[in-house]
């Protein structure tokens, strides 16, 4: 059974199941989010369109002028992807994102507003799933904007990728602090408004979970996993080092004692990280 958040209805219409927010029910229909391969056919190449695992389309709302979507398609990783890339068993996997991103938008929690989630049934008990947000304009994520921000002139690097860094440690502290577990939390999941800094927003609640209060060893797991990104995206030119991560920690906990503690675990994955690395090189 699906659950849906208040304010959003289900439309089941053939093979698909769309929840949607209740404002949002007749442009988005019209849009055609029921179909959404046909949407990516007709948008793929638009500016805006964003990579990762696979294209994020970018698709204006004409009745609602100045307000575009963004449109995700689920994909598979590792291994399995070659063999099945777009296809689950079950629809729960839209929906139970929705329901998540739509708490933690509603519980102040900066992020896109979440605005539909689709599945198309395929054969069997087989679905493909679609996620569908509102734009975030003048974002890029994290990693992106540390690159581009040397070339910026007039600015202190060093002092705006401390704000940035010491700003997201406090955003991640508030989620978790509202008992959201994020699944993926890393580099690349915050994004950073170029034109005020100061706005940062969590993305991607995939997986991610609601509870009542975290421990502080699942606390302690989520930001070591953020600092782990680090590292990785450090070997592809994002500017940050060692003392980045040791900030981060020291202005999440607010506890030197607790920061030194999740440095010391983190330079220990990462050497064991490194060393897999270096395994590979040779084979």
């Amino acid at each position: 059974m699906i659950k849906v958040p208040p304010g959003y209805t289900i439309i089941k219409n053939n093979s698909s199941t769309v929840a949607v927010k209740k404002e949002y029910v007749s442009p988005l229909m019209r849009l055609g989010i029921s179909q959404p391969e046909r949407l990516f056919k007709k948008y793929i190449s638009v500016p805006g369109t964003s990579t990762g695992r696979g294209p994020v389309l970018s698709v204006p709302i004409e009745e609602m002028p100045g307000t575009r979507i963004m449109i995700r398609k689920y994909l598979r990783g590792g291994l399995v992807r070659f063999v099945n890339n777009d296809t689950f068993l079950g629809n729960q996997r839209p929906f139970n994102e929705l329901y998540i991103g739509a708490e933690a938008y509603t519980r102040n929690i900066p992020t896109a507003e979440t605005l539909a989630a689709v599945s198309i049934k395929k054969a069997g008990p087989f679905y493909n799933g679609y996620l569908i947000t509102k734009e975030l304009t003048s974002c890029t994520d994290l990693p992106q904007y540390l690159k581009e921000l040397p070339k910026c002139s007039n600015i202190d690097f060093s002092e705006k990728k401390k704000q940035v860094l010491v700003k997201t440690a406090e955003t991640v502290r508030i989620m978790h602090d509202k008992g959201f577990l994020h699944a993926d939390l890393n580099m690349k999941n915050i994004l950073i408004n170029s034109t005020t800094p100061e706005n940062i927003f969590i993305i991607d609640w995939d997986k991610s979970v609601l509870k009542n209060t975290l421990t502080e060893s699942e606390r302690s797991s989520n930001i070591i996993r953020f600092c782990r990104s680090m590292e990785k995206l450090k070997q592809q030119g994002v500017p940050v080092a060692e003392n980045d991560q040791e900030l981060f920690l020291k202005n999440y906990w607010r506890n030197p004692g607790k920061a030194a503690i999740d440095l010391s675990k983190l330079k220990q994955i990462i050497r064991k990280k490194k060393l897999i690395w270096k395994i590979l090189e040779k084979k």
